[in-house]
């Protein structure tokens, strides 16, 4: 059986016997929305828990929009409809686009349309020349910076895309407060997070914001405005209301389409993160693996089929892995002591103690081999034989073509 992997901005393609194969755990298939205004009309109007958004404003009242989403076409759409619905509303001077990007990617403001000929004011909050004012708030007993342009408001909508993530558990929802925190606080609970994922193997970032909710001193409103996109990366669904019952609705939705659950649990799992963005480095494309582990049989074999053209992500994640430590004297000295990084060190030294992982990448053998210590394979067709030379022939694959935005399982035995 011929089965398709996206790889970078292309497929590649692995051939599985029917009777090695297990599953191929793909999300289901959702279609896009096709007029992205129209929709976000209708999730104003159909606010859960809240008034309608007509009813909240007034032409003179100053409303702040901030958002995580990546720097892509589709984002940009979502932002410039919903600037366009307000601007219905409230007089265009009076909105402000704060813009958090993720990963350090560059941002492009020119990406924004104008309204009625005049543009909408834009901040960059990871451009150190941005004129943002910082405010003092109090969090978690702490006094932390917050951009005043977002505390000086009316209504607040935060947009964010809720997904799976494999150390807060969910990206989304309250998860995007973390972008309005200075980078100490944002890089503490980090710390926290990662400390919770190596005892725990999750950390809900929701529930632990809930516990001290920066919103909480603010005056005015605040609306979420949560996107579900399919596998494609297009919006397929868009949830508004209060914050935390936006954000319950749309991970019900994200758990119906990208939880998987398989058969039985295979010996060898063939992985891919799901193309580009999701595998421009290694550092990154171990998200698909995290998401996805306790799929997997131990001492079983893992294809990794993931581009890496970014090379291999943070010189953390290199330098930390490359001190030869065992997984135990990484965790230990994680807990102690967080850096950037370091949990995805963690994560590849425990993989390559239990699992045979091999990797389909354009990285050189310099790093894949020499630092890594990944076995590679020109295919994945090749990797596969490799696996079922050391593992048996007889060996059950599970295929996992969109590993960064799926959570796969085996049925429990009976």
């Amino acid at each position: 059986m011929e089965i398709w992997i996206p790889y970078g901005d292309t497929e590649v393609q692995v051939g599985v016997r029917a009777e090695n194969l297990v599953g191929i755990a793909e999300p289901k298939d959702m279609d896009s929305v096709n007029d992205l205004h129209s929709e976000i009309q209708r999730a104003f109007a159909g606010l859960e828990g809240m008034e309608p958004l007509s009813q909240l404003l007034g032409p003179t009242d100053q409303v702040r929009l901030f958002t995580d989403l990546p720097s892509a076409a589709s984002s940009f759409d979502v932002i410039n409809s919903i600037v366009h619905e307000v601007s219905g509303l409230v007089d265009v001077e009076n909105i402000t686009v704060l813009w958090r990007h993720p990963e350090g990617e560059p941002l492009t403001m020119t990406n924004l349309e104008s309204v009625n000929g005049k543009n909408v004011r834009t901040i960059d909050l990871d451009d150190a020349n941005t004129s943002s004012v910082p405010a003092k708030e109090s969090y978690r007993g702490k006094e932390v910076e917050m951009p005043s342009e977002f505390r000086e408001a009316n209504l607040r909508i935060l947009v964010s895309r809720v997904s799976f993530d494999p150390i807060w558990g969910y990206a989304g929802g309250r998860s995007i407060l973390l972008g309005l925190l200075d980078k100490r606080m944002r890089g503490e609970l980090r710390r926290e997070a990662v400390r919770s994922y190596l005892e725990n193997g999750s950390f809900e970032i929701n529930r632990k914001l809930k516990q001290a909710d920066p919103l909480a001193s603010l005056a005015g409103r605040t609306l979420a405005l949560n996107i579900v996109t399919n596998k494609d990366g297009r919006v397929s669904k868009i949830f508004a209301g209060e914050l935390d019952e936006a954000f319950n609705r749309a991970a019900k939705y994200v758990d119906e389409v990208y939880k998987i659950e398989l058969e039985k649990a295979p010996d060898i799992m063939i992985i891919g993160p799901g193309g580009r963005p999701y595998d421009y480095t290694l550092s990154r494309s171990l998200d698909s693996i995290m998401l996805n582990r306790s799929l997997l049989k131990k001492g079983g074999g893992i294809v990794l089929v993931a581009e890496c053209i970014g090379g291999y992500g943070s010189d953390n994640f290199k330098e930390i892995f490359s001190k030869g430590q065992d997984s135990k004297q990484l965790k230990s000295i994680l807990k102690k002591d967080f850096a950037d990084g370091a949990e995805k060190a963690y994560f590849l030294t425990y993989l390559l103690e239990d699992f045979r992982v091999y990797l389909i990448s354009v990285m050189p053998d310099h790093y894949t081999r020499g630092i890594f210590h990944l076995k590679t394979s020109r295919t994945v067709n090749d990797a596969l034989q490799s696996a079922f030379r050391a593992l048996g022939k007889d060996s059950s694959v599970a295929v996992v073509p969109y590993g960064s935005i799926t959570r796969t399982f085996a049925k429990p035995r009976t």
